[in-house]
């Protein structure tokens, strides 16, 4: 499984699925970029008021505005990535942090 951050502000593009994954997909529809998993389901919206990252509580269909600058992180298993150039544009792995080591 790898952990995927998601830029703040992704480009639109053309509808269409973009990463399918075991636990989880990436599309455009309706001028929305979602990104869902079991436990989440973020929209980005290009034309909200405003427009940014939303989380969508599924039981309500209501959308969450997580605030400027948001950059939401998923974690994807056997990810088969459609449209690579998109996909790469959109995220990127954050480096894993070395365990702090004792001071001499």
């Amino acid at each position: 499984m790898k952990t995927y951050q998601l830029i703040a502000t992704p480009t639109m593009a053309v509808q269409g699925m973009i990463c399918a994954a075991n636990n989880g997909q990436c599309y455009i529809k309706d001028n929305e970029l979602h990104v869902v998993g079991g436990a989440y389901h973020f929209v980005y919206k290009f034309k909200g008021k405003p427009a940014g990252w939303y989380l969508k509580n599924t039981e309500t269909a209501d959308d969450h505005y997580l605030g400027a600058g948001a950059c939401p992180s998923v974690n994807l298993d056997g990810e088969n990535i459609l449209n690579q150039e998109y996909w790469d544009a959109l995220t990127y792995i954050p480096p894993v942090e070395d365990e702090e080591k004792p001071v001499e």
